[in-house]
């Protein structure tokens, strides 16, 4: 009777140990502003779906009067639902998400007053944290990706990495760009003047820098370019690893992913933890990408973490650019709830 007992405690031991395992490691990818570990949306996202014509169907949260007339009604606030709506999956005229064939940096034009583009904004950058600086959490790690993207973006990127090796981060070991074939686009700010322009506002020069015969054509070759003119004297020419994806038929906005795909495939990466630089609102859009990817990959000995600066962001005062930064977040939470759906039925 006794063996019975210490068998039946046992069992009931063990279950338990692997409930809480799996309930943990969903849970901590779950868990964001955005959605708790069950996947329910937080008020905060209720009232930004809200204020762009989504409602929830007998929500606890009652409509608000500055929300403009319901365009599409949900059945409940479950993950899964709010992404099919802001993926524009179930209607595509009131979708977050952009046309593939629309760069995050081209101007969309916007359906919101000056008052909802306030309140829109004061909910992402006050509420959903994408006005706020993310800092490393150790001093030393494996490696450190850089993503690629626009000229203003790249130098914002590297313009905090120096800032944190300066600061808070040790001499990195391998310092790995995520870059592609993308050309250059003049209405991005990727000009011959904004190349060379050692007074931009967001990365300094180096004082011995020289220009080069041939400026670049490509993001890949901008990278280059701005590593060259701009980058940290703790990081070594040899510590710099491109990670280029060359092929031409990709979706513009896959290149971490596939980037991320070939790094595991051509490096064999060791176990531990990685840091990724990006710049705000990206940050979590970054790390939520590279987690699905070594999730599918089974590489759950590799650890990512992501951070980035707050700089470059709009001021009150510009209200064009505003229209089109809440453009891109809106885009980019689309990409966010997609990238978190992708990972809660990875790691269920």
């Amino acid at each position: 009777m006794r063996t019975i007992r210490y068998s039946i405690a046992g069992i009931i031991l063990i279950a338990g140990s692997i409930f809480l395992y799996f309930h943990s490691k969903t849970s901590s990818l779950i868990s964001t502003p955005f959605f708790n570990k069950y996947g329910q949306a937080s008020d905060d996202v209720v009232r930004l779906l809200g204020h762009t014509g989504i409602r929830i169907q007998n929500d606890s949260l009652p409509p608000e009067e500055n929300w403009p007339e319901a365009r599409l009604t949900l059945k409940s606030r479950s993950l899964e639902e709010i992404t099919d709506a802001v993926q524009g999956n179930i209607n595509p005229e009131i979708a977050w998400k952009r046309p593939c064939s629309i760069q995050r940096w081209e101007q969309i034009p916007s359906s919101f007053s000056s008052k909802q583009l306030l309140l829109i904004r004061d909910i992402c950058f006050n509420k959903l944290g994408f006005s706020q600086e993310i800092l490393p959490k150790e001093r030393n790690y494996r490696g450190i990706f850089v993503p690629g993207g626009i000229l203003s973006w790249v130098r914002l990127r590297l313009a905090f990495l120096n800032k944190l090796i300066d600061t808070k981060l040790d001499r990195p070991k391998r310092v790995y760009t995520l870059t592609g074939d993308r050309h250059l686009c003049p209405q991005a700010g990727e000009t011959k003047e904004s190349l060379l322009n050692s007074n931009n506002g967001e990365i300094l020069f180096h004082s011995n820098w020289a220009e080069p015969t041939q400026l670049p054509t490509t993001e890949a070759e901008m990278m280059k370019l701005v590593f060259s003119q701009s980058k940290s004297p703790y990081i070594k020419d040899e510590d710099i690893v491109s990670i280029h994806f060359s092929k031409k038929d990709h979706k513009p906005f896959a290149i971490t992913e596939k980037t991320i795909k070939q790094w595991l495939e051509q490096n064999a990466p060791a176990a531990g933890t990685y840091l990724l630089v990006s710049n705000q609102p990206f940050v979590l859009y970054h790390e939520l990408i590279v987690k699905r990817v070594l999730l599918e990959a089974k590489r759950t000995d590799i650890k990512i973490e992501s951070v980035g600066s707050a700089e470059g962001l709009a001021s009150k005062s510009d209200i064009k650019k505003q229209e089109q930064e809440i453009s891109i977040i809106l885009d980019n939470l689309a990409r966010i709830f997609y990238e978190l759906s992708k990972i809660k039925k990875l790691s269920t």
